[in-house]
């Protein structure tokens, strides 16, 4: 059995429609960005790791090379001295932000979904791209109809 339904509006029914797919496929491309900056930053913290693991290796290296004890709690001292130097530094400095800088590191404004992929990303895969042609298809469709 088949049903029929009256659109008042249909143009303005079909708009309605072609600017929800819009919608959702801008967050689809937001969602690759995510994504790929998600995959960036785990790679940046593995690199973090393997780092912090030498640096470590390498301070125990020194600690056995160092001579005494007095010697080294005036390296010691020398060294707090200079980390309560950049902590107060560093804590002037992020005291010191523009209400906007402020807004956005809260996240009060969520920024719109970037048109272009950010720098260093790869090729649009085929989905991404079939994504791509569907907004260009939509926006050409919402044009027509105005």
């Amino acid at each position: 059995m088949t049903y029929f339904v009256k659109i008042t509006n249909p143009k303005e029914f079909r708009r309605d429609i072609l600017e929800s797919s819009k919608k959702v496929i801008g967050c689809l491309q937001a969602n690759r960005n995510v994504a790929y900056v998600r995959e960036k930053k785990q790679q940046l913290i593995e690199n973090l790791k393997k780092q912090v693991e030498e640096l470590d290796m390498l301070v125990q290296k020194l600690d056995g090379i160092l001579p005494d004890k007095h010697l080294r709690e005036e390296a010691v001292q020398e060294a707090k001295r200079q980390q309560e130097r950049l902590a107060e530094e560093h804590s002037a400095k992020e005291h010191a932000l523009s209400p906007e800088e402020a807004l956005h590191k809260l996240h009060i404004h969520p920024p719109e979904p970037p048109r272009t992929p950010p720098p260093g990303m790869p090729e649009k895969s085929d989905e991404e791209q079939e994504l791509a042609d569907a907004m260009k298809g939509i926006e050409e469709k919402l044009r027509s109809l105005h």
